[in-house]
């Protein structure tokens, strides 16, 4: 069986059995069948590109505070679901997988969007979208597309949430990007539950996940499971003392996740979420790996995992038609060149890409980034197993069958490398710029007056991936990247000076919010 067919039957059940968790942005239903089909053969051909190169796969979100897993660690997000399961088996094909979870909880995903490419990562395979709450309209959405196929070093698949069909199909069907939706799991797959007695007859992962209305107080009690503190006494890892006495913290321990509103999903949605969403993925990659076996000599054409034409076909077509998209930027009266031309970003808000490079902090000039430094972290990674991340004992643990018996050791590089490193600052004396002020006009001197809002401890750490380590002074454990953090002034403060490198087309945009409380620093 050849690829096409193949995965034209991948796509005929992920449609018909997969309840919406893979519909198409397209303008006819009858064309839903063979663009989907195109978009999974064009993913294994990422996939295979990556495989063949020892290169990496990455999968980043953009979303709402359900799709940041409030209420939920972070790790239990759906898109970091992904990672759990396909990190171990890429691995073993020599690839390094990632998933980032770029969630901000009431802000949609504009100011994301406006520069995708530096604040979700230049290289991302799979972009996601999920922001339905919080953005009704669909510019953002499609500004958050043209900017993932703009600004990056690939193309990458735009995997969008419930998308209409009349936004996204029109870019899909003129430039040839790979478009596709996925929907909330929710279908007739779930095991039903009658009464109180037949919980415990289901697994342990769909148990809760299709309650009657008699029952929704009892599924409501375990729709979280989550806690904040593990007793850290006398805890060492790999010779590293790391304990610490709970009393010892600035602020009391919460006993669970804060932010369970009843419209944020809990870990077993979250769980079959990224399920789902971890099978396309799946199916692509036995594609890949089936026609790597069966090619002379398991030698594969060039042609199926050469990619770099392929991007590049798609970015020409996108600035070709780029006055089909600048209507976008008009509705949300922004520069119309944030529509047909890629965009660079800076900001203090987390998750973000590259969390440091991507900082207001890194570019400002002059000596004054030592007094903006974030604070140190409450104490230091990692932290102890943590039985809310995994499987009760006995259940069934998909991890395990990955493994298959052979223990797979995650990414945690930056803590086995640097455990002691990341609970310092971000900047020394070593580190400051020039403090001669502006190059330009020499009577703009560095000033005093600047103090930081709301940064999560050693917020440079916050890069929305499964081993970032951001500690919530309330709950240690909770893993949540998502905070508004920035730089404050007032009408006392003196000049803050940054320098911006790369600036190609004179479009400069800020994001000042006037509303932020008393600085401190004055």
């Amino acid at each position: 069986m050849d690829a096409p067919v193949f995965l034209s039957r991948i796509a005929t059940a992920f449609v018909t059995c997969g309840h919406d968790a893979g519909t198409l942005a397209s303008q006819s239903n009858s064309k839903k069948h063979a663009i989907l089909t195109h978009v999974f053969y064009d993913m294994y051909s990422l996939i295979l590109n990556s495989t063949t190169t020892k290169d990496r796969f990455s999968v980043a979100m953009s979303g709402h505070s359900a799709a940041a897993a409030h209420g939920n660690h972070f790790q239990q997000s759906y898109t970091l679901q992904i990672q759990k399961i396909m990190e171990p088996i890429m691995a073993r094909l020599g690839v390094k997988m990632w998933a980032s979870n770029f969630g901000s909880g009431g802000l949609g995903t504009l100011q994301t969007g406006l520069a995708a490419a530096s604040l979700m990562g230049p290289d991302t395979d799979i972009i996601m979208w999920d922001s339905g709450m919080t953005e009704k309209d669909g510019p953002p959405t499609g500004i958050l597309a043209l900017q993932s196929l703009l600004g990056g070093n690939r193309a990458p698949l735009l995997w969008f949430a419930k998308k209409e069909d009349w936004l996204l199909g029109p870019l899909a069907e003129k430039t040839g990007a790979d478009i596709a939706g996925y929907g909330s799991g929710k279908g007739a797959t779930w095991p039903k539950i009658e009464s109180e007695k037949d919980i415990d007859k289901v697994a342990w992962a769909a148990r809760y996940l299709a309650c009657p209305k008699e029952l929704k107080e009892v599924c409501q009690k375990e729709k979280y499971i989550s806690r904040c503190w593990i007793n850290r006494t006398g805890y060492t890892w790999e010779g590293i003392d790391l304990s610490i006495d709970v009393e010892d913290l600035p602020s009391k321990q919460s006993s669970f996740v804060a932010g369970r509103a009843g419209w944020h999903p809990g870990i077993f949605q979250h769980q079959i979420q990224g399920r789902r969403i971890t099978f396309g993925i799946l199916q692509a990659l036995f594609d890949a790996l089936k026609q790597w076996k069966n090619a002379p000599d398991f030698a594969v054409p060039d042609s199926a995992w050469h990619v770099t034409d392929y991007y590049k076909k798609i970015k020409d077509e996108v600035v070709a038609h780029a006055s089909d998209w600048t209507g976008w930027c008009e509705n949300k009266k922004i520069p119309l060149k944030f529509c047909t031309h890629p965009a660079q970003a800076r900001t203090e808000f987390t998750p973000r890409y590259n969390a440091w490079e991507t900082s207001l902090r890194s570019i400002i000039s002059g000596g004054q980034q030592v007094q903006l430094n974030p604070s140190p972290n409450l104490y230091d990674p990692p932290d102890p197993f943590n039985p809310s991340l995994h499987p009760p004992e006995g259940e069934i643990d998909v991890l395990a069958i990955v493994e298959n018996g052979v223990d797979f050791a995650p990414n945690l590089a930056r803590i086995r490398d640097s455990a002691r490193d990341m609970r310092g600052v971000s900047f020394t004396e070593k580190d400051m710029k020039d403090a001669a002020g502006s190059k330009h006009n020499p009577k703009i001197k560095p000033g005093k007056g600047w103090d930081k809002a709301r940064f999560l401890g050693m917020t440079d750490n916050c890069d929305g991936q499964y081993d970032s380590f951001c500690v919530v002074q309330s709950c240690g454990l909770s893993g949540q990247n998502d905070e508004r953090s920035g730089l404050r002034c007032d009408g006392f403060s003196g000049w803050l000076i940054f320098n911006l490198p790369n600036v190609k087309q004179g479009v400069i945009m800020a994001r000042i919010q006037t509303w932020v409380g008393e600085v401190k620093a004055t």
